[in-house]
C-alpha cells in the first residue's frame, strides 16, 4: 500500500514538472522558479517513507524441529523484550527423564536461579553416553517458561497446577520433579559457613575431601582414625573444571572438580559438582559443592 501511494505521488510530480516546462518553454526564469518550488516537495518524500516504515515489526521464526525432544532440536528465535512480569515462575532444581530413540533415555536437569540465569544439562544414557551443557537466561510468560541462549530457545516448559512440565516441540508434555540441592542439608551449610571452598563425598569406600585455601586440604577415608592434611594451594581453572594439586611429607593429592550435576545414589539431594580424587594410585569419585566461584 505504501509503495502504491509513493508511485502515485511521484507520477503527479513528474506530470506537473513536464507540464510546467512545456508551458514556460519560452520563459527559462519561470522554469527555474518552478523547479525551486518542486525541490521542497521532493524533500518531503524521505519524511513520508520514514513515517510509514518506522514501526515495522518482525515476526519471530521457528526452524524445523526434530521430535526427539532434546534441547539441541529446539531452535525457536525470539526476543527477550516480549516477556511479561508477575507470571508463575520456577525456582530451584528440576529433573526429568526424556525419551530417546537411540539411547536408554536423556536425563534432563535444570537449575532456575533467582537472577534469571539457568544451568541446564542433558545426560544421554547408553553405550555412547554424553552430557550437553547450556547456560543462559530464563523467562516466564503467559503460563510458559523458556530457556534462552542469546535469542534462541533451548527448552520450554509449562505448568499444570504446581507441577512444571517439559514441553516438547510437538506439544507433548512430561512432568518434572523438583529435587533438593545438597546445600539444603544443615551439615553442608555448616561447611560453607566455616569457610570451606569445596566439600566432597564418595562411597565404596566412604570418603570425604575438604578444601580450605587459607588453611589446608583434608582427605579422609572412613577406615582412617583421622584425615590426612595437605598444604593449602590455589587451584588451576579451565572452562569446566577446577583442579588442586597438593602434597604432604609422604604423598601427593590431586582433586578434579567438574561443573556437572551429581547424585550420590544414596540420598534425594543433588550436588552441583562431580569430584575425582587421586591418591597413591587410587581413584575416588563422588559428588560435592563449590561454595566459592
Amino acid at each position: 500500500m505504501m509503495v502504491l501511494v509513493f508511485l502515485r505521488l511521484a507520477n503527479e510530480v513528474l506530470h506537473l514538472l513536464l507540464r510546467s516546462i512545456f508551458i514556460n518553454a519560452s520563459n527559462p526564469a519561470g522554469i527555474i522558479i518552478y523547479l525551486t518550488d518542486m525541490k521542497y516537495l521532493l524533500c518531503l518524500f524521505p519524511v513520508f517513507l520514514y513515517s510509514c516504515t518506522g514501526d515495522v515489526s518482525v515476526t519471530p521464526t521457528t526452524d524445523s524441529a526434530n521430535q526427539d525432544s532434546n534441547l539441541m532440536n529446539d531452535t525457536t528465535t525470539m526476543t527477550l523484550d516480549t516477556f511479561q512480569k508477575n507470571t508463575k515462575t520456577p525456582n530451584g532444581i528440576y529433573q526429568v527423564m526424556l525419551p530417546c530413540t537411540d539411547c536408554k533415555g536423556i536425563e534432563h536437569t535444570v537449575s532456575f536461579n533467582p537472577d534469571l540465569t539457568y544451568r541446564m544439562e542433558e545426560n544421554k544414557w547408553g553405550k555412547k553416553s554424553s552430557v550437553t551443557k547450556v547456560e543462559g537466561l530464563w523467562r516466564a510468560t503467559e503460563g510458559k517458561v523458556f530457556l534462552y541462549k542469546n535469542d534462541t530457545v533451548k527448552a520450554r516448559y509449562t505448568w499444570q497446577n504446581d507441577t512444571l512440565l517439559y514441553l516438547k516441540p510437538d506439544g507433548y508434555t512430561i512432568a518434572l520433579r523438583k529435587i533438593s540441592p545438597a546445600t539444603d542439608n544443615p551439615t553442608w551449610q555448616k561447611k560453607g559457613q566455616a569457610g570451606a571452598e569445596f566439600y566432597g563425598v564418595g562411597t565404596e569406600p566412604f570418603w570425604n575431601v575438604e578444601v580450605d585455601e587459607q588453611q589446608s586440604i583434608l582427605f579422609h577415608l572412613a577406615e582412617w582414625p583421622k584425615p590426612l592434611q595437605f598444604k593449602a594451594v590455589k587451584p588451576t581453572f579451565s572452562s569446566d573444571s577446577t583442579v588442586y594439586n597438593t602434597s604432604s611429607d609422604s604423598a601427593t593429592l590431586r582433586i578434579i572438580i567438574l561443573n556437572t550435576f551429581c547424585s550420590d545414589g544414596m540420598s534425594d539431594y543433588i550436588y552441583t559438582n562431580k569430584v575425582t580424587v587421586m591418591y597413591k594410585g587410587q581413584i575416588y569419585t563422588g559428588c560435592g559443592i563449590k561454595y566459592r566461584p
